[in-house]
């Protein structure tokens, strides 16, 4: 069962609106120009360590969603996104402890802490590159086996050796900082990242505006908050600024977005799709329970009463001495037995149709099941006879099977039960637009209240006003996605039945 479309909205909504909010902090601080003020020692360490630790945490929540993600539905962006979570959480902390404001080692200097976040971007421009090129590719060994040297071998020895080598590997910015305090090396590296991510945010919108899909959705704004990230550290000139803390919290945001997307893809929407599943099937369970119920009921009480009736009638043809003529209760035996076979067939029929309520609909020659239901009707009212003028096309075809014969039969029977003539007068035709509209018109007593309200609802009806061969036909009706309209023709003083079907 496919998600509701309202909810995948309301949840893609609410991605959107914590980018704005994440995205309209981030700028207000650096268009008032506080982002460039320089702060304490202890204030930086303090809320770099907050962010740290945050962002490592929000990084492995998108790695544990990432893989459930990808154990339900294999993909390659699942199983990259997978891989970025869980070695951030090591260049986060490679960050930390590298940090001239946190001082935990005596590695902690400027240069080596620039070359991890010079790693931290290789880390993740790559990845959403590779996610926007090759997210929807199909899971291939030789595919997966790329993206797991490259995330589970690649990185994190590339991580040992930005910590662990005697020096920083290369140096990208002058003491200065800033933007004219770049290195050729740092020069390079920022024209390689931000064209990456460019390149990157460009693919993922179109495949978002192609697709819609809520994974591409967060990671195309997750995206934006990386770059937003990246501008303010190239800008950054001392580490010791409000920018500091700022752009390693965009980095943060950016994981949560990615996180928020992965649970509400991978967990509630999921739970709330099953739910609804759960819901329908109990609805379905206990409609044919109170259904198997009203068939029980309806077989016991209305056989019970035509084999009562039968019964008793022929009792008094096996009495004698009894002053009347035994023609009468033989006549009303008999058509009791002709209403317990007519009734008998019907839940024949209905048996029939509850079993095969699987089986494909196909296109179906409409002129010759008229036939065939008119066949029917003249055998089951044998006393009164039926005359029928059909005028329908001979290759109009409606979506149907094999029982639109039936369907048929039991309106008409309804139409000759309510006829006023003998023999009953029955029109047949049909209306062809963007539907079939078979028309059953003949002269006759209007319709029953109960019965006019049964044939257009949708409940199982009383035993008290059961018209048994109207639900059948409402039933067949259902099933091919049609309906049953009846109108009354006050100034012909007809009843008018109109069928109406799928038209192929």
């Amino acid at each position: 069962m496919p998600p509701d479309p309202q909810k995948k909205k309301y949840y893609d909504s609410i991605i959107v609106v914590v980018f704005v909010s994440l995205l309209g902090a981030m700028l207000g601080v650096v268009g008032s120009g506080y982002a460039w003020r320089v702060i304490l020692v202890e204030h930086s360490a303090f809320w770099l360590t907050v962010l740290v630790v945050m962002l490592a945490t929000t990084a492995g929540i998108v790695f544990t969603y990432s893989f459930v993600r990808y154990t339900q539905k294999p993909n390659l962006r699942s199983m990259i996104i997978m891989f970025l979570g869980v070695n951030v959480v090591l260049f986060a902390f490679a960050y930390l402890i590298t940090h001239p404001s946190i001082a935990l080692s005596s590695i902690a200097t400027r240069d080596r802490n620039r070359t991890i976040v010079t790693g931290l971007g290789f880390l993740l421009t790559p990845g959403v590159l590779a996610g926007s090129l090759a997210g929807n590719a199909p899971v291939t060994r030789k595919r997966k086996r790329i993206i797991g040297l490259w995330g589970a071998i690649l990185q994190p020895l590339y991580f040992v050796l930005l910590l662990a080598s005697p020096y920083p590997l290369f140096k990208v910015t002058d003491p200065e900082g800033g933007l004219g305090g770049l290195t050729i090396v740092g020069l390079l590296l920022t024209l390689v990242v931000g064209g990456s991510a460019t390149v990157a945010l460009v693919r993922y919108v179109v495949e978002w505006y192609r697709t819609r899909n809520r994974i591409v959705l967060s990671s195309t704004l997750t995206l934006i908050l990386w770059i937003g990230s990246f501008a303010i550290y190239t800008l950054l000139e001392d580490p010791q600024q409000i920018a500091e803390p700022l752009w390693v919290g965009g980095v943060f945001a950016g994981f949560l977005l990615l996180a928020l997307g992965m649970i509400l893809t991978s967990i509630i929407e999921p739970h709330r799709v099953l739910e609804s599943v759960v819901e329908e099937r109990t609805s379905e369970l206990r409609a044919a329970r109170r259904e198997s119920d009203f068939y029980l009921r309806m077989w016991v009480h209305k056989m019970g009463n035509l084999l009562q009736g039968i019964v008793t009638y022929l009792e008094l043809l096996s009495e004698r001495g009894k002053r009347m003529d035994e023609q009468e209760p033989y006549q009303a035996a008999m058509a009791l037995s002709n209403e317990a076979t007519f009734f008998n067939r019907q839940v024949s029929k209905l048996s029939e149709i509850k079993s095969s309520k699987d089986a494909q609909l196909v296109p179906v020659v409409v002129h010759s099941y008229v036939l065939k239901g008119l066949d029917a009707v003249r055998q089951t009212f044998q006393e009164k006879p039926v005359s029928a003028q059909v005028d329908v096309e001979k290759d109009l075809m409606v979506e149907a099977d094999a029982m639109l014969g039936v369907l048929f039969a039991n309106v008409i029977i309804q139409a000759v039960r309510l006829a006023s003539r003998t023999p009953a007068e029955i029109g047949i035709s049909a209306a062809v637009a963007d539907e079939v509209r078979l028309r059953i018109k003949s002269p006759g007593t209007t319709l029953s209240e109960a019965d006019k309200r049964f044939l257009v609802g949708s409940d199982i009806p009383e035993l008290s006003t059961l018209n048994i061969h109207l639900y059948t036909a409402r039933v067949l009706a259902d099933r091919y996605g049609g309906r049953i309209e009846y109108s009354r023709m006050i100034d012909e003083d007809a009843n008018l039945f109109e069928i109406v079907l799928k038209r192929v």
